[in-house]
Parts: structure tokens; C-alpha cells; sequence
């Protein structure tokens, strides 16, 4: 939370949009920190990470990649994330990928990298952040 404020306070931009990414555990802190700090958050991608926490307050949309076979993060754990993302009426989109395991998209996680569904959550993810967080150059 601290590293959020002091980027906004330190910014150049002061109306740079901000996004924050994060891979297991630091996905499930990524957004809990957009329910915690709504206005400063404008982009969540999780990567196989999930909270069931209230999003009522949160004003980010969440891009979400999943695995299909995660101990982590269970079947349950997702339906439970995915309703209390409908009834917030909240902007997301969840992916789960077919054949994988946690830690699908680190390509230094032996076993468990999966190049292919790596790719593809990529290109989602820059699509993403290309639409809700788009770059500013200043002159």
C-alpha cells in the first residue's frame, strides 16, 4: 500500500493511471489493494491469485488468468471470486487455461510453465492494460 502511495505522491503525471500485476500470492494482494485503495488502482490483472473478499468498493476492472489444475487456487475458490465480482457489478474477465498448473505463465517454474497458455495470457494481459491503462508520453 505504501509503494502505491508514494509512486501517486512522486509521479510526474499526477493523472498517470496505474495498474498493478501480480503472480499467486501477489495477485490475491493486487486486489485486495484495489479494494483498498479504489481511486488509485485503474487496472488489476491477477494471475492465478483470487480473493473472497467484498469488491463493492473496488473501481478497477480485473483481468484474471487461471490455471485448470491449481491446489492453490480451488474450483470453488473461483466461483466463489466470480460471484462477488457479478453482484458488485464490477468490469472483469476471468480465463482459465486448458492443461495447466499454478505457475503456468513463469517460464522458471519447471514442470509447470506452460509457453504456449504463457502467450496467450500475455497478449491478454497487453490487450488489457492497452485498453484501461493506455501509455501517456509527455512533450
Amino acid at each position: 500500500m505504501s509503494s502505491l502511495i508514494a509512486l501517486r505522491a512522486n509521479t510526474l503525471d499526477p493523472q498517470a493511471r496505474v495498474s498493478v500485476v501480480g503472480f499467486s500470492m501477489g495477485a490475491s494482494w493486487a486486489l485486495w489493494l484495489a479494494t483498498r485503495l479504489p481511486t488509485d488502482v485503474d487496472a488489476v490483472v491477477a494471475y492465478y491469485g483470487s480473493q473472497n473478499i467484498d469488491f463493492d468498493e473496488l473501481e478497477a476492472p480485473v483481468l484474471g488468468h487461471f490455471a485448470q489444475s491449481d491446489p492453490l487456487v480451488s474450483e470453488d475458490d473461483l466461483v466463489e471470486m466470480h460471484s462477488r465480482l457479478l453482484l458488485s457489478e464490477k468490469s472483469f474477465d476471468l480465463y482459465r487455461y486448458e492443461g495447466t498448473s499454478h505457475w503456468f505463465a513463469e517460464s522458471g517454474t519447471e514442470g509447470h510453465f506452460d509457453e504456449a497458455a504463457a502467450e496467450l495470457a500475455w497478449q491478454r494481459t497487453i490487450e488489457f492494460l492497452a485498453r484501461f491503462v493506455p501509455a501517456t508520453h509527455q512533450s
